[in-house]
């Protein structure tokens, strides 16, 4: 397993498909982190995020500087124009924040054709602020490139469509068009290429094998 340092204002991506394994690397690096808001668009009331759970911008205010937040928004707070507000109110916070998003290709936060303003602000300085942005993505296909060229840490989980592999081959090198595999030919479900400072190698952080 690859030994992975994390600064304290350095950008990650995970990307891979559903079941790969992308976010639940994302919520074990995060959970180092004390100060943290997860953004959970995806709804799943069986996620495994910890933090006080609020469900729109007022009731954030309410617990911030408590503790670990997760966001997931009820659906007039799903707008493009509500999620820029929430990256406005953490990028105007001026507080030392983590904040991880858990599918950035959504259209109003990352996506390539209609994206936050304020999300990609924090994107490009929050490296300087102290607020760095993780995301995660099972379709980098529609990500802007700068949410996968601004990640000092790439991990690249199994992808199932090819647009979403040459994608990140694009950045990453022609390494991660192919799924890791183990020594016997299998192909190893849970492993990731992980992309630091131009340099991709093998890790396989979950250790669980899949079939051939």
């Amino acid at each position: 397993m690859a030994t992975i340092k994390i600064g304290p204002r350095e950008r990650l991506l995970s990307v891979g498909q559903t079941g790969s394994g992308k976010t639940t690397l994302l919520r074990n690096l995060a959970q180092a982190i004390p100060y943290r808001i997860i953004l959970d668009t995806k709804q799943d009331p069986e996620d495994k995020w910890l933090g006080h759970r609020v469900y729109t911008l007022a009731s954030l205010a309410k617990v911030w500087n408590k503790g670990p937040i997760v966001y997931q928004p009820t659906p007039e707070y799903m707008t493009i124009d509500a999620l820029d507000a929430f990256f406005r109110f953490i990028y105007e916070t001026t507080q030392d924040v983590l904040t991880v998003v858990d599918e950035a290709n959504m259209r109003g936060i990352l996506n390539s054709q209609v994206y936050s303003y304020y999300a990609d602000l924090l994107l490009r300085q929050g490296r300087g602020r102290r607020q760095p942005l993780w995301n995660a993505s099972q379709r980098p296909m529609w990500l802007k490139n700068e949410a996968i060229s601004e990640a000092e840490h790439i991990f690249t989980f199994r992808l199932s469509l090819k647009g979403d592999r040459q994608k990140m081959a694009g950045i990453c090198g022609d390494t991660v068009l192919d799924p890791p595999t183990s020594p016997e030919g299998g192909v190893l479900r849970h492993s990731a290429w992980y992309t630091y400072d131009g340099e991709t190698r093998f890790m396989y952080p979950l250790g669980k094998y899949g079939g051939k």
